[in-house]
């Protein structure tokens, strides 16, 4: 089995996933938020920085990539290919509007010519393997049935697919019947990927697909960090208290060092704490983001470390198993 790390748009960066992977485990592989491949020089050299295989993690990583013009995907690939990389992933799956609308991410997909367009480019670009991130569709699901045809004919390593469309963004359920029937016309190694939140669901998801023996799991990996090592070895921890408040410490304090100033530090622990908080019982249903208050009411570092001290002590760690907290 594999078990891959999916790439959340400025959250698992380098900086967060060397403090993960440093305190957790069961994945054998991470895709790295995308690079576009139309970024501005200064833009395009952060995104470089942080796919440095120097500075990278005990995890491998394989870079993704956000398409544009043909002449700027064939520079994207060589400078990626030029650090040493030789997997290279496109994202055909981002449903946010600011990508899709202009074509890109899962606006890919209503667009079967341009599909080919960005893949014959990618294909053309040099000696690497190339795999894809997709949903099932933009608009609607059938869309599958004009873009599926076109990925057979590519020489790509595995097919990640996440069961809703882009239109729903994270709404919704999966649709599992349309993974199956994109799973079942695709010649490709497939990937599933959507709503593993916990060891239950996966389950229930390796029963119903037996042929499928690759997952890819994001938002739940922030959520409950040792859900991976659950899926691997099918226990828990006895230790989670102790390592999760680690974790917790070591990422602050690589972030304290690292951004700039107090405002930006707060910003983005609550950020993470938008997932965390569901180990705690904060968010109600396994999707919905919530810090907890207290935390989000932190308006200097002393007082968040004050509130993320009380609630480590304290608070009852659920993994989202019991009535989650409202307030």
């Amino acid at each position: 089995m594999n078990l891959y790390l999916a790439p959340l748009h400025g959250i698992t960066n380098r900086i967060f996933r060397n403090v993960w992977f440093s305190h957790f485990s069961g994945f054998d592989g991470a895709v790295t938020p995308f690079i576009p491949a139309a970024a501005a020089s200064r833009s395009a050299a952060k995104h470089y920085r942080d796919i440095d295989p120097s500075v990278q993690g005990p995890v491998p990583v394989e870079p993704q990539l956000l398409a544009g013009p043909r002449d700027a995907i064939r520079e994207c690939v060589a400078s990626i290919t030029a650090l040493g990389y030789d997997e290279i992933n496109l994202n055909m799956g981002c449903p946010y509007a600011m990508v899709a609308k202009k074509g890109r991410g899962s606006g890919l997909l209503p667009h079967p010519d341009a599909v080919r367009t960005v893949l014959d480019a990618l294909c053309s670009s040099g000696t690497f393997h190339l795999s894809v991130k997709i949903r099932l569709g933009q608009h609607r699901p059938e869309e599958l049935d004009g873009f599926i045809p076109i990925l057979n004919n590519y020489p790509l390593s595995r097919v990640t697919i996440h069961p809703r469309i882009g239109k729903q963004m994270y709404r919704g359920t999966v649709d599992l019947g349309g993974f199956e029937r994109a799973a079942r016309s695709c010649i490709h190694p497939v990937v599933y990927n959507g709503d593993i939140f916990d060891y239950g669901m996966f389950e229930v998801l390796r029963e119903r697909f037996p042929e499928i023996d690759s997952w890819m799991i994001g938002r739940a990996a922030l959520m409950d960090p040792f859900l991976p090592e659950e899926i691997r070895t099918g226990t828990r921890p006895p230790d989670e208290r102790e390592r999760l408040r680690a974790y917790h410490d070591d990422l602050f304090a690589v972030y304290e060092r690292t951004l700039y100033g107090p405002r930006h530090l707060l910003d983005k622990m609550k950020e993470i704490w938008g997932y965390l908080g569901y180990s705690f019982g904060f968010g109600g249903a396994p999707r919905a983001k919530a810090a907890p208050p207290e935390i989000l009411r932190a308006k200097t570092p002393a007082a968040y470390t004050a509130a993320v001290h009380r609630l480590f002590d304290s608070a009852p760690l659920t993994f989202g198993d019991v009535t989650p907290h409202t307030h």
